[in-house]
């Protein structure tokens, strides 16, 4: 799958030695005035991720990418609502995704949790 010039392989977090929070705290960071990061690759890597996890899920594979796609859907929220989006789905919800992010990521140490509860409060 490629999207917008994305290739899971270039964003695998198995490629890396780190945990899978912590490469995407690490992959996905964004930068301050948070409206002005990039939409489009964001979304873009989450396509990639959500059609990887689909084809994991049609041979029913572990699914241990499942926290990095709710935290790139974190950062795209985040980015979203500092850029004036209005979001009224609840699964678009900053709080939301963090619980969903935090759930799939509970065997992450917590300083790594703690990066990303942090996130939640920056957000613009």
């Amino acid at each position: 799958m490629i999207s917008n010039g994305i290739r899971f392989s270039d964003i695998n977090f198995k490629n890396s030695n780190l945990s899978p929070l912590e490469f995407a705290l690490s992959e996905f960071a964004t930068t301050e005035p948070l409206a002005d990061n990039d939409l489009s690759k964001f979304e873009a890597q989450e396509n990639v991720y959500l059609a990887t996890e689909d084809g994991i899920r049609s041979v029913g594979g572990n699914l241990a990418i499942k926290d990095i796609r709710f935290f790139i859907a974190f950062q795209i929220v985040r980015i979203k609502n500092a850029q004036g989006v209005e979001l009224t789905d609840a699964a678009g919800q900053i709080e939301h995704l963090l619980g969903k992010v935090l759930k799939n990521g509970s065997d992450e140490s917590q300083d790594t949790r703690d990066k990303v509860t942090a996130l939640s409060t920056t957000l613009s």
